[in-house]
């Protein structure tokens, strides 16, 4: 009913990774990492087998996102691509939107633009 021209969406990795997978309730209990599709996404900027493996077998979202930092892999970046992708088939394509990513310190990790 009343429409913006632009929207930014903000939040630290984990939530931001639900989102790009997809989820809309990113309540730590009703919906989970899936550390599975993270791996593949370790593997699809990049990442060796090694790397792959052990985001797959990570017990937090940061481990993976620190593990993918330190391989200089653009993890982050990715995640905040496919948020955009998730919030513009609920928004609409009409709405410009953003996707920021911030770690603990409070630092920007991962962006895309609309």
């Amino acid at each position: 009913d009343h429409p913006i021209p632009r929207l930014t969406i903000a939040g630290g990795f984990a939530k931001i990774a639900k989102l790009a997978a997809g989820n809309l309730d990113l309540h730590s209990g009703r919906s989970q990492v899936d550390f599975d599709w993270l791996g593949a996404l370790v593997a699809e900027v990049g990442g060796d087998a090694r790397l792959v493996a052990e985001a797959e077998g990570a017990n937090t979202a940061n481990q993976v996102r620190e593990m993918a930092a330190r391989a200089g892999l653009p993890l982050a970046d990715r995640i905040a691509e496919l948020a955009r992708l998730t919030a513009i088939e609920v928004a609409g394509a009409g709405i410009v939107i953003e996707v920021v990513i911030f770690d603990r310190d409070g630092e920007l990790i991962g962006k895309c633009d609309g």
